[in-house]
């Protein structure tokens, strides 16, 4: 993601490369440049930098970095040969184009200079030339062969015979006491960047080693396995192939350590406070001390691997550990007895753990080490905590944000991959007004309809497209299904759009190294929101940077060229509505109207058309929710394409047409129960510090420290609130038939009773003042993510723990029940 490695005082980034081109190695030259190409403003003789070898193109970086980085593409080098300086360690590169880089350190669009020879003299200064020529060549030869499919095959071919013959390097290995249980190849996948390298699991770490360290930071990544917060397979280019495992802070572990060495079993200081818009702490218990060694410098690592065979064994590995996530299970003890009873099929893992010692008191034995299993999965929708999660959300446990947040993961979305970011909703209507008006509806957006459906008159023309378009063309040889919306809600190009400012080389990469015309830049939020009510082509929804603190990305800090309008205005920062004082203030008082009693009435809405039963079929036909169908999960069964080329197309297409999440609920989500009144903005700033605190490091683009360590603050809360969560069967007075199982517990934030069939508050509430609690609906759990009608009539009502031990007048049925939510 990028907030993820501290910025390297070195210019080269494989941001510069282009896609799907690899980076193969790198020597320390001099270089004559030539007189026809301008970037060599001192006439120097010979440039003293390294010139770097990938699988489509040689770079050379000056040490200069007034001079800009130079690109000669192998499909322009018409000539690469030995000599053209006295030294034996010379050699030669013919190129008829040339692109500049990162001259000053700047991100600013590349110059191209095309049509015209070069001929650029380089001596590698510490290595023979042999070490140099044969695989330069070899790739000049690939990237010259005409047929497209069998380049790329060559070129897959020759990136695998580098990995298959490096290994990882065992002295590197934290404790050599370590016993390794998986070694395989892999590539690390960040935003539009890959780097391959080698993934190792022992008893004690995992381990990542790049083939090359371009960043210049560490050799080897790793991460005690103690600390590992959850493992959930991804999609990565269409294929289940990816796996991203997802870590506990620093911050969160050191403080664990500082409480048990003073004797704070509280571990107030590792205490993780919710998301704005929920009152108190949730508590932790205290963690073993641990040296820990080396943590990993993001809050998560997405891995590709060749194949899904070996994606299994890397998760198999993983999950088979018995300390894996020890450090989060033992600090949520309840989730013991819970996910247990529940039968999920994560517990089912207990059987291929160790079984360690005895007795739940201990927290040892089969059951500990099948929470350990559990919580590896809970980022996975059938892993069993999705239900846990949701129960947890209606009772006023779990922050809106963090809710939104917990779902996105659970359906594959990644900071990781700009082409499955996470979505979050429009939540408002008003960016004119003087004052933000939070207690009157016309403020919000409707949260029932998707963007494109906001508009009344737009919506005629789209549901016209979707009559006009023939039903039965889909079966057809390359028909299309009927689509309403021929743009998505999320595509890496939006994404970028809304991030422009922060991640500038990511939006050079991503446009070939051009910004876009001034006039479709991010440059007003009252305009982007006119935009997506008015346009044909544009639907797009918000991210979670909208709802945290850090608003770099707001402000042009780094004084980026961006152009200069139609209208005669130049793009600099983004204009705010008039009620915002600022940036933060912005992103704080937006905060507050998602955490808003509002929206926690109607978010479910909003779930039912990502998540939920309203994105594909009948039910999304009739809320006018139908995109591409490309765009939909397992559209395409990638398995059966056998074309490379054909392949390929897909990926492109569905990185330029968005993907829609995995669907999570096949029936309509349940309302929220819980409702609490949003923090005031001073309290949502406040609460964006505790993740701050987290700092997970910058990224090249110096994008703001903390505002990607809401990852892990979100998850971390999210579980400790639904770990605890147990459920019961409600009955609505005697002799009436048994009810939902729900929360128990949800009244230690709400004493609340039944008349008729509703829940009403009837006092005060511990950690809330002024609660408001919406009108149920009639929803059913079933334990798998699933909400539907129930047999009888239903009721997700807030009861206490009191109650469900059946101390209440006999209103509940039955116990602890199954973790169904």
């Amino acid at each position: 993601m990028f907030g993820k490695r501290k910025a390297s005082a070195k210019r080269f980034s494989l941001l510069l490369l282009e896609e799907e081109e690899d980076y193969v190695q790198d020597w320390v030259v001099r270089c004559r440049w030539p007189r026809t190409v301008s970037g060599n403003w001192q006439a120097v003789t010979e440039l003293p930098g390294r010139i770097r070898l990938c699988t489509r193109s040689l770079f050379f970086e000056p040490d200069d970095v007034r001079v800009p980085i130079a690109r000669l593409p192998f499909a322009d080098v018409q000539a690469l040969e030995q000599g053209g300086a006295p030294s034996p360690s010379s050699f030669s590169c013919v190129s008829t184009s040339v692109t500049k880089m990162r001259a000053n350190m700047e991100e600013v669009p590349y110059a191209f200079v095309k049509g015209k020879s070069s001929v650029w003299v380089f001596t590698l200064m510490y290595a023979p030339l042999h070490s140099f020529m044969p695989s330069a060549q070899q790739l000049l030869a690939i990237n010259h062969v005409p047929n497209r499919l069998q380049r790329g095959r060559e070129l897959e071919a020759f990136v695998h015979a580098h990995e298959d013959a490096s290994s990882f390097d065992t002295s590197r290995l934290l404790d050599f006491s370590e016993r390794v249980l998986l070694e395989v190849p892999a590539a690390q996948l960040s935003p539009l960047v890959r780097e391959h390298g080698h993934l190792v699991v022992t008893d004690a770490r995992i381990y990542f080693q790049p083939l090359h360290n371009v960043s210049g930071d560490t050799p080897v990544r790793s991460h005690p396995l103690v600390a590992v917060a959850a493992v959930a397979r991804r999609r990565s280019s269409l294929r289940q192939i990816g796996l991203e495992v997802f870590f506990v802070g620093p911050d969160l572990i050191q403080d664990s350590a500082a409480a048990v060495a003073s004797g704070d079993t509280a571990m107030h200081a590792g205490s993780i406070r919710g998301s704005a818009g929920r009152g108190g702490q949730v508590g932790f218990a205290a963690m073993p001390a641990l040296s820990v060694g080396p943590l990993w410098d993001a809050p998560s690592a997405f891995f590709a691997f060749r194949s899904e065979c070996e994606r299994e064994a890397a998760a198999a590995a993983l999950l088979a550990c018995p300390k894996l996530g020890s450090l989060m299970a033992a600090s949520m003890p309840a989730a013991a007895s819970n996910l247990h009873d529940s039968g999920s099929d994560s517990v089912r893992l207990e059987g291929r753990l160790s079984s360690g010692g005895g007795g739940d008191g201990g927290g040892g034995g089969a059951r500990a080490a099948a929470v350990v299993a559990a919580h590896g999965r809970m980022l996975e929708a059938q892993g069993g905590w999705l239900p846990r999660v949701t129960a947890a959300w209606q009772a006023g446990r779990v922050s809106n944000f963090d809710y939104l947040l917990y779902l996105n993961l659970a359906a594959g979305r990644s900071f990781n991959d700009l082409a499955q970011w996470p979505v979050f909703p429009w939540v408002l209507a008003d960016y004119t007004s003087s004052s933000l008006d939070l207690d009157n509806p016309a403020t919000f957006r409707d949260l029932s309809k998707p963007v494109g459906a906001l508009n009344p008159a737009r919506l005629q023309d789209f549901r016209k497209r979707f009559r006009d378009m023939p039903a039965d063309s889909f079966e057809e040889e390359g028909g299309i299904r009927p689509f309403m919306y021929g743009t998505h809600y999320s595509t890496p190009g939006y994404v970028m759009y809304w991030l422009l400012r922060a991640a500038p080389a990511h939006m050079l990469r991503l446009q070939n190294g051009r910004f876009d015309a001034p006039d479709r830049l991010f440059a007003s939020i009252r305009e982007s929101w006119q935009s997506v009510n008015t346009s044909s082509t544009d639907v797009k929804e918000l991210i979670p940077e909208f709802f945290l603190p850090g608003g770099d990305w707001l402000v042009n800090a780094q004084r980026l060229p961006l152009g200069v309008r139609q209208s005669g205005a130049a793009v600099d920062d983004v204009e705010l509505p008039p009620w915002a004082d600022g940036p933060e203030d912005f992103l704080a008082k937006h905060r507050q109207a998602l955490e808003s009693p509002y929206v926690s009435s109607h978010l479910h809405q909003w779930i039912d058309l990502i998540f939920g039963y309203k994105q594909t079929g009948p039910a999304a036909e009739e809320a006018d929710n139908v995109f591409f169908h490309l765009t939909y999960e397992g559209a395409v069964d990638v398995s059966k394409v056998s074309d490379p080329i054909e392949l390929r197309a897909l990926e492109c297409q569905i990185n330029e047409f968005g993907q829609t999440p995995a669907q999570l609920f096949k029936h309509p989500h349940p309302p929220r129960l819980v409702c609490p009144p949003a923090a005031c903005p001073a309290a949502s700033a406040a609460a964006g510090g505790v993740a701050e605190g987290l700092g997970m490091g910058a990224s090249n683009s110096n994008s703001s420290t903390g505002r990607y360590s809401a990852l892990a603050l979100a998850l971390m809360s999210t579980v400790a609130a639904a770990s605890s969560m147990k459920t019961a069967q409600v009955t609505l007075g005697p002799g009436a038939p048994p009810m939902t199982r729900v929360p128990v517990g949800a009244s230690q934030l709400l004493p609340s009773k039944q008349v008729e069939g509703q829940v009403q508050t009837v006092g005060g509430s511990t950690g809330h003042s002024g609660v408001h609690v919406s009108q149920p609906q009639q929803v059913h759990g079933d334990g798998q993510g699933r909400w539907g009608p129930p047999s009888t009539p239903t009721l997700a009502l807030p009861v206490s723990p009191a109650t469900a031990r059946g101390n209440n007048d006999g209103a509940l049925a039955g116990g602890d029940g199954e973790g169904g939510g």
